[in-house]
């Protein structure tokens, strides 16, 4: 499957791999390895029905290489549209490209808070 037809599908929607979401250095110990596990089984189960296969990554030199590929990806976004209402951030490439990711919580972290500063009275 091509980058852009893989990105389309949001096949990784609901998974957050920055930060705390992942625990850290941790790859997932105890509950919280067993809800990772869970959600990578699911996501690859519902892309199989798809017919087209996927891998799983959470082995620390994988996922190194895996993670290192992903900010060298964002480092190439010159533009992006968030949609919060609709679940989808759009990343506009250097190359032109577009990439879109269906996602319930990063076109709100995308979006620009509201301020009342400053209004008048």
């Amino acid at each position: 499957m091509s980058e852009q037809a893989s990105e389309e599908t949001g096949s990784g929607a609901g998974i957050s791999l920055g930060g705390n979401s992942l625990g850290g250095n941790s790859l997932g110990d105890g509950a919280h390895g067993d809800r990772i596990a869970e959600a990578t089984s699911r996501i690859a189960e519902l892309e199989a029905e798809l017919e087209a296969s996927g891998t799983t990554t959470r082995e620390a030199s994988e996922l190194a290489r895996a993670k290192a590929l992903l900010h060298a990806w964002v480092d190439s976004v010159v533009a992006v549209v968030a949609t919060p209402g609709v679940g989808r951030a759009v990343l506009i490439h250097d190359n032109g490209t577009e990439s879109r990711i269906a996602s319930p919580d990063l076109p709100f972290r995308l979006a620009v808070p509201v301020s009342f500063d400053g209004r008048e009275d």
